[in-house]
């Protein structure tokens, strides 16, 4: 990944989603973090990811939207 390069991950489950973000940090990943589709979205129409990690069911819809 080059320095640009972030990865959405789209997860609502704190657990998982913190050691997921603690992982990338251990590797020197960066990541931005989004508990649900809405904020995530969001995210997505402003800046590219290089790669997007996300949940099938979220709170406010399917991931896979």
């Amino acid at each position: 990944m080059s320095e640009r390069a972030r990865i959405c991950l789209v997860e609502d489950d704190e657990l998982l989603g913190e050691s997921l973000c603690e992982r990338f940090l251990i590797e020197g990943l960066p990541y931005e973090w989004f508990k649900d589709r809405r904020s995530a979205t969001l995210a997505l129409a402003r800046r590219k990811f290089s790669i997007v990690l996300c949940d099938l069911r979220l709170p406010d819809g399917s991931g896979a939207d």
